[in-house]
């Protein structure tokens, strides 16, 4: 119904992307039952999927613009509503919104990416921590065996010792 009113918006959000550097991207996914093609808006090489829907409300067809938060691109329940038309602004008067909804969800995935390598950072820095620790763990167990050994064959020489006195004595005696 809304068909040619759905294109310029999405026209007006493209060439919005594009003056401020982002990219259009389209790409046909023949991995479904039928072929359709996802349309990506691509900030900072973030790819986000979105979509412009006819949706009801109320009885009314309105226009929603939805962008997936997530990089998930097959499960609908991660999509986000950017805008949409309401009883008193239609989504064209959005546009900026939209754009600002786009940039956020850029940020959240930045956020969750910087989050993802101090993790992985921390992670290896564990394990390093136990790697060394098990280094100075082994490291002291040689020790310690290293000093039982010792102690052992003093103990043996100690033995040895006081058996010889008393052959010793008992010679002298006899």
């Amino acid at each position: 119904e809304q068909e040619d009113r759905a294109i310029r918006i999405y026209a007006t959000i493209i060439k919005a992307i594009q003056s401020k550097g982002y990219e259009l991207m389209i790409v046909k996914d023949d991995n479904r039952h039928y072929p359709k093609c996802i349309t990506y808006i691509v900030i900072r090489g973030h790819k986000i999927q979105t979509y412009l829907r006819e949706a009801t409300s109320h009885g009314n067809k309105i226009l929603k613009f939805e962008c997936n938060e997530y990089e998930h691109p097959y499960r609908s329940s991660y999509d986000k509503c950017a805008a949409q038309d309401s009883k008193y602004t239609k989504l064209e008067d959005k546009i900026e919104r939209i754009i600002e909804v786009l940039e956020g969800i850029a940020d959240k995935r930045d956020e969750w990416e910087r989050q993802s390598k101090l993790e992985k950072e921390r992670r290896k820095q564990e394990e390093e921590r136990k790697r060394r620790e098990e280094e100075e763990r082994k490291r002291l167990q040689a020790l310690k065996d290293t000093e039982l050994e010792k102690v052992k064959e003093l103990i043996f020489k100690a033995d040895r010792l006081k058996i010889s006195n008393i052959i010793r004595e008992y010679i002298e005696e006899f």
